[in-house]
């Protein structure tokens, strides 16, 4: 895939201030950011980070885990984030598609050293890391980095309708209809970038919540839902490639550290026992970091200063 650098830039707002430019990896326009250090030449170690957002919404510049990626730029690695389809026009047909067109974009980057990489998330940016850390096959990531992620797609809470409407991240689900969002389920514009009111305002942060209430959550993952007919469906028999326990239960998965808060009530910490217990399975290193009291990624900061920092030396000392 061609890339369009746009003008170089200084990232701020996050604890560091790092050169990047921007690339388009996956015409028409799904793009990434790329963020290098300021010293060594390259190629540079590189981690790959995607962003969460329920799979529904987000962008690549969005809660980014500043204390983890700026450990990683002071230490001469590279640092990519990538936007990728979104649902519930996207399916998980539609990620690993762009999933394949970045595979490819990295490995023709002079900057990138594709032998000592690295991909992470968070939220739903963990399920989008293990895709890819099950999928890519022209190299494979050393290690992967899940932060409360959505892990567990076809676990009962995302693919089965709740009896009592669920409080959720602290909204009342109970009067979300499906024909509230008419219009966003008529649209046909695949999205790789929707901007995030912030906190769990907007309609497609309400589409979410419907989804989880509703249990058809994988049916939309899967472009299985009524209204997603002539879209791009995972077909029968291939779910394995688009969820991540079944991608680990098919062996080879890159060691894996696991942070997740025992209060979060939006992605059940049940994924992430679901998902180390699968990794445990088949003999994958893995480290798994319960936050106590820490909600969506809401955790009490003296312990996420000392998570998070783990999390930043597994990564380099796994990758070499």
């Amino acid at each position: 895939m061609t890339s369009k650098p746009r003008a170089s830039n200084l990232v701020a707002g996050y604890a560091f201030t790092f050169p990047k430019t921007t690339h388009i990896f996956s015409p028409p326009h799904t793009s990434l950011d790329l963020y290098l250090p300021l010293s060594q030449s390259p190629p540079h170690k590189t981690y790959v980070h995607f962003h969460g957002g329920g799979l529904v919404r987000g962008t690549r510049d969005f809660h980014l885990p500043d204390q983890i990626l700026n450990t990683l730029l002071q230490n001469s690695w590279a640092v990519v984030s990538a936007d990728y389809s979104l649902l519930p026009q996207g399916t998980a047909a539609d990620i690993l598609a762009d999933l394949l067109a970045l595979e490819t974009w990295l490995l023709n980057n002079p900057e990138i050293d594709v032998n000592h990489l690295a991909v992470g998330g968070r939220s739903a940016g963990g399920y989008v890391a293990s895709l890819a850390a099950g999928n890519w096959t022209k190299f494979r990531p050393k290690a992967v980095l899940d932060l409360f992620g959505m892990v567990d797609l076809a676990g009962e809470y995302w693919a089965q309708k709740k009896s009592v409407a669920p409080v959720l991240h602290g909204c009342e689900t109970e009067g979300l209809k499906e024909e509230q969002f008419a219009e966003l389920l008529r649209s046909e514009e695949v999205k790789s970038f929707a901007e995030i009111v912030i906190g769990l305002g907007g309609e497609r942060s309400w589409f979410f919540l419907w989804s989880i209430k509703e249990g058809n959550f994988s049916d939309f993952l899967l472009g299985r839902h009524e209204s997603q007919r002539g879209r791009n469906t995972v077909p029968e028999g291939e779910e394995w490639k688009y969820l991540p326990v079944q991608l680990v239960e098919r062996g080879g998965f890159p060691p894996t550290f696991v942070v997740h808060g025992d209060a979060d009530d939006l992605v059940l910490i049940k994924d992430s026992e679901v998902f180390v217990e699968a990794l445990k399975r088949k003999g994958v290193k893995v480290e798994f970091r319960i936050i106590v009291g820490g909600g969506h990624g809401t955790f009490p900061l003296d312990q996420q200063e000392v998570v998070y920092a783990e999390a930043a030396e597994f990564v380099m000392n796994t990758v070499g």
